[in-house]
């Protein structure tokens, strides 16, 4: 079933990242309307027997806000674990493996390349690191993510922060810059936006 609706979100995807080219004359409303299908993918007729329409609607469904700019193409492999807050902008090439939950806060903005993977494998010696580790992501109003960022599972960006490329989780109102990453105080920032 998950390979079903895998190809259902990848032809979603496919159609909202084709509906760009401005010779095909999709209005703005169009572009809203096929996104919204990513993350709200209509039920699979004759899949589910024994689970009603409704039930399996409300439990998976992703959501977006208002004033949100996705910037094609983007990529997702369910799109109904992605939630998106108000006052959102995703750059080109953003990738989103959600094999779990994925939240996007408001006012948050995610420049081109942006990654978010929810899989990986655990890396725990006492457990022999090979075993599959599935986590949510989950990024909190008013951050900024940099070019080609990579977000893995389990990781919480905090309210206000911006991430440079190759950082990771930081705390509120910081920046963190470098690999390893090391968080800065926007104080000290010299950056201009």
């Amino acid at each position: 079933f998950l390979a079903v609706e895998r190809d259902q979100c990848s032809l979603a995807v496919w159609n909202f990242n084709n509906a760009a080219n401005p010779h095909l004359g999709f209005s703005f409303k169009d572009k809203v309307d096929l996104f919204t299908r990513i993350l709200c993918p209509k039920p699979i007729a004759g899949i589910l027997s024994g689970i009603s329409e409704l039930d399996r609607c409300s439990s998976q469904q992703g959501s977006v806000g208002y004033n949100v700019s996705i910037q094609p193409p983007f990529h997702c492999e369910y799109g109904y674990n992605i939630s998106i807050g108000s006052n959102v902008v995703v750059g080109p090439y953003c990738r989103i493996v959600d094999t779990r939950k994925v939240v996007i806060g408001n006012d948050v903005v995610l420049s081109s390349g942006v990654s978010f993977v929810c899989t990986g494998r655990d890396m725990d010696p006492h457990r022999g690191g090979n075993d599959m580790k599935n986590a949510s992501i989950i990024i909190v109003d008013g951050s900024w993510l940099g070019n080609n960022d990579i977000v893995l599972s389990d990781v919480r960006i905090g309210r206000g922060s911006s991430i440079a490329p190759g950082a990771v989780s930081v705390p509120p109102y910081s920046m963190a810059v470098g690999n390893p990453a090391k968080v800065i105080s926007l104080e000290n920032c010299a950056w201009e936006t």
